[in-house]
């Protein structure tokens, strides 16, 4: 103790406050590192949850094995996203096998008939043709009882298998709507009109238009808020951008295009046979997350017509939320230069793994929504103001292009 009246030297003094500066700093580093560890472990708890969804989706299939051909693939997935966000368990190809078990795919299905106490074949035009199909409709005879299949007719040319014994329910349904109030009720899945009025995604239309490699393009958008490219200021291969606010969660839309590099996308031929097309399915979805570490759960096609698109169901887990996302590739040859373009068109969900499957059928739609103009007045307008501010920053053979483009439009000739 010091001596009332007597200050401690200049050097005492410097000591102190260095020692308390590296006090104070040690204590900001351990807070630094003690957030930093809770944010770590926050992570890998999302990341775990987000598996154990992933693990529920693909394993608990105790209702419903659902048997289809892939050209009514939007069809059925329709119809099972619904029918999972009322709780059905539910064994879909898109989810079960084509991400993990493409090599065993027979086993697959054996194994995944043998746990479903319920069958639902989805019978479009041509599911004859299908071997898998005919293959999944036997063994479906064959394990469960009569009462416990139904069968769907979804087209009008729909015939029904030759192989169904009687007493297998038999009904025609032109809409995923008619599938689920019919196997919900029977599943005891309490009121199906839950799962027919979420997400509620379509009160009203909205078509939004933005420019890709100096072309206009649009898409559907209902009652998302949107951004275009131009306005988000992004770069040359930056597109639309929205977000909603869902009844379960919230959603964001990012559009990403052009040229198609190397000859593959996420698009196949509908001409190819189902064997073909799950290959190329399986090997997309694998190769396509190599690059990016995200989770795949489910990968999906887009029957359409022509090269169709496929996409791939996703999962990335934060220290605050885990988003789970669906990315599509379209590809689309270029209005006026004939090359390929692809559009890559990433969803993105906030909230629970059901409530962003209840959201898939508004997904396909809104990609399924993409269109190169439409030749009406309101277009050739805005590609006329496109090509004037092309050519006042002296692009002047893209104005030139989208000039001509905006002269077939009007003459009723794009071609």
């Amino acid at each position: 103790m010091y001596p009332q009246g007597v200050m401690l030297s200049g050097a005492s003094s410097g000591m102190m406050e260095r020692g308390g500066c590296t006090m104070a700093t040690s204590g900001w580093v351990l807070a630094v590192l003690a957030v930093l560890a809770l944010t770590v472990t926050l992570q890998q708890a999302r990341k775990a949850l987000g598996k154990v969804a992933i693990a529920r989706l693909r394993n608990e299939t105790d209702d419903l094995f659902v048997c289809y051909r892939s050209l009514d693939a939007m069809f059925a997935r329709e119809s099972i996203e619904r029918l999972r966000s009322l709780g059905a368990k539910v064994w879909f190809a898109e989810y079960q096998v084509l991400t993990t078990d493409r090599g065993r795919w027979e086993d697959a299905v054996r194994t995944g008939i043998s746990r479903c106490r319920s069958g639902l074949i989805v019978v479009g035009k041509d599911f004859a043709t299908s071997q898998p199909c005919e293959l999944e409709l036997q063994l479906l005879v064959q394990r469960l009882p009569p009462e416990r299949i139904w069968v769907a007719l979804i087209d009008p040319e729909s015939e029904v298998p030759k192989e169904l014994p009687s007493r297998v329910h038999i009904f025609d349904a032109r809409r995923p709507a008619e599938v689920i109030a019919r196997v919900a009720a029977q599943l005891g899945l309490g009121r199906p009109e839950a799962a027919l009025a979420a997400p509620r995604d379509e009160p009203k239309t909205q078509r939004v238009q933005d420019t890709c490699c100096g072309i206009s393009y649009s898409m559907d958008l209902g009652s998302w808020s949107a951004t275009t490219g131009d306005e988000a200021g992004g770069d040359a291969s930056t597109g639309l951008r929205a977000t909603y606010m869902a009844p379960t969660g919230f959603m964001g839309l990012n559009v990403f295009f052009g040229p198609l590099e190397g000859g593959d996308s996420g698009a196949i031929e509908l001409e190819a046979s189902e064997d073909e097309i799950f290959d190329k399915m399986a090997a997309w979805a694998g190769a396509h997350f190599e690059r990016y570490g995200r989770t795949p759960f489910g990968v999906h096609v887009l029957p359409l017509g022509g090269r169709a698109p496929l996409a791939v169901s996703y999962f990335v887990a934060n220290p605050f939320w885990t988003t789970w996302g669906r990315k599509y590739s379209v590809v689309l040859e270029h209005p006026t230069r004939g090359e390929l373009i692809e559009f890559a068109i990433t969803f993105h969900f906030r909230g629970k793994l059901n409530g962003f499957l209840a959201h898939g059928s508004m997904m396909d739609r809104i990609v399924a929504s993409l269109r190169w103009p439409d030749g009406s007045p309101e277009a050739r307008a805005k590609m006329s103001c496109r090509a004037a501010r092309l050519a006042q920053n002296g692009h002047f053979a893209m104005a030139r292009e989208l000039e001509g483009l905006v002269d077939r439009l009007a003459s009723g000739n794009a071609d």
